[in-house]
């Protein structure tokens, strides 16, 4: 860039990881399980976790983890509840 300044890329890195982070937990059973548990859903589904995360987070894509910081902080609290219960079953 023009002015000298270094490029910052940890909001970058931590979009991709929150991207692969939530297409991974979309697909586990167990995150479906505790979803249900909770009553945040109503089928244990991939279908119904992303409908649940993508509502709950308030996006329409996974890419938008990588550019919306609130949408972002959002996902990696729910999923530090998530596994805080994982780990302590």
């Amino acid at each position: 860039a023009d002015d000298d300044q270094p490029m910052v890329r940890d909001n970058e890195f931590a979009g991709d990881a929150a991207v692969k982070a939530a297409g991974i937990l979309c697909r586990d059973p167990e995150f479906w399980d505790w979803l249900f548990q909770k009553e945040m859903i109503f089928e244990k589904t991939e279908a119904a976790a992303k409908e649940f995360l993508y509502g709950y987070i308030g996006i329409e894509s996974r890419k938008e983890l990588k550019t919306d910081a609130s949408a972002r902080d959002l996902f990696n609290q729910l999923k530090k509840t998530y596994e805080a219960w994982s780990k302590a079953k």
